[in-house]
């Protein structure tokens, strides 16, 4: 189509100026000049027509992304609705309503699906491929029914933040979770969902982090949970210039900010005071003066929330809590995202990291965290929100 769109551009001119040349004789015959005027006419109506299928070509793909944004944000949306039904109905609701929630859920995913929760704890964690989603939720089960677990059930929970990448057929989900314990007690935790979909819409994989510092009495291990993978997902480029642009700046931040860290901390303890202040001062450049920003909020011990503050006040104040003495690591050891999810419409971003730390006692532990960010209109990352499972890294 595009090689016949320039042959036909290529060819309008010289007939044009074939025209001209045939028509400085004294003679020059009026069918001649009329044919070639035909001969004219007809290219620059096949250069229309022609021209016609590539807009509505853009057009079609624009409303193919609206459309598949519109279809994964539905499942976000039923996803989030149906599972705070079910929080909320726990030791509530009949067997029946029970199972029809469920069916409810079910129904969002395929048929066999990836899927982990915590899989670096060696308490809860798992990390299953190519199984049901029932599946994954009796593994889950067993897990939070464990001696050591300290709640005895979901009290709440509902949805704080979807963002929607539908380029990569990727969506990430912040919820907030409340527990009763077995003390009587009731506790909460935030946690970030990475949900992978496919062709037909339908949920393929998911990886769910959060504290479980909460949750999970401390018991003494050697071994970590068997099943272990990723889940995967590939890529696409859609969307018109201006979301490209959008888009393009987001995820050129994000990357920034991914590699910056990861040199950080690979760089930890042995770069020079002026390395680590140019590396420290690249990463503050990604972000707005004033900022929102919290990490593991519900954890006693290290978490935060501040609102309104420097990126440098927010890295004060989580040193702060690394400082204590409860804590049993002595530095990072190295980062590496293993996912960023971009949603240029909403100004959101979602990085997935994994995180390896040195201890005291000379062992290196590992941690999932999943990030979210909120740019301003500027390009300016004007808030984030970290979840991930202290199990490993406080006594």
């Amino acid at each position: 189509m595009v090689q016949s769109w320039l042959v036909l551009l290529l060819a309008c001119g010289p007939l044009r100026a074939v025209a001209e040349v045939q028509c400085q004789g004294e003679s020059c015959a009026a069918d001649k000049v009329e044919q070639v005027n035909m001969h004219f006419s007809l290219l620059q109506a096949g250069l229309n027509i022609l021209g016609k299928p590539l807009i509505t070509s853009s057009k079609n793909e624009s409303a193919k992304d609206s459309e598949r944004r519109s279809g994964m944000l539905e499942s976000v949306d039923k996803l989030c609705s149906s599972m705070s039904k079910a929080a909320n109905a726990a030791a509530q609701a009949s067997p029946e309503e029970e199972q029809a929630l469920g069916m409810e859920v079910d129904s969002l995913f395929a048929d066999k699906i990836d899927c982990s929760e915590v899989p670096l704890n060696p308490v809860i964690g798992y990390d299953l491929k190519g199984v049901s989603y029932k599946e994954c939720n009796r593994v889950s089960a067993k897990g939070f029914a464990k001696d050591h677990a300290k709640m005895t059930g979901m009290t709440g929970a509902h949805c704080i933040q979807k963002i929607i990448d539908e380029d990569k057929n990727l969506a990430a989900v912040y919820w907030e979770a409340h527990w009763s314990t077995k003390t009587g007690q009731f506790v909460s935790t935030h946690s970030a969902m990475r949900l992978s979909f496919n062709q037909n819409g339908k949920i393929g994989a998911y990886l769910a982090v959060y504290d479980t510092y909460n949750l999970v009495d401390k018991q003494p291990t050697t071994s970590s949970n068997d099943e272990t993978a990723k889940a995967e997902s590939s890529s696409k480029d859609s969307g018109n210039s201006k979301d490209r642009k959008r888009r393009s700046g987001m995820l050129e931040s994000v990357d920034k900010l991914c590699s910056t860290m990861s040199v950080m901390s690979n760089a930890s303890g042995k770069a020079s005071p002026e390395a680590e202040q140019a590396l420290g001062m690249e990463v503050d450049s990604l972000f707005a003066d004033k900022i929102d920003c919290s990490e593991v909020p519900f954890n006693p011990v290290i978490g935060y929330d501040l609102k309104g503050v420097s990126y440098k006040e927010c890295n004060r104040v989580f040193a702060k809590g690394f400082a204590k003495d409860h804590d049993k690591i002595t530095g990072m050891t190295g980062a590496h995202c293993i996912e960023k999810i971009i949603d240029e419409d909403e100004h959101l971003a979602a990085v997935f990291w994994e995180f390896h730390w040195s201890t005291k006692t000379g062992q290196v532990v590992s941690t999932h965290a999943g990030m979210r960010l909120s740019f301003n209109q500027n390009g300016k990352i004007g808030a984030y929100h970290a979840v991930y499972d202290t199990y490993n890294i406080l006594n």
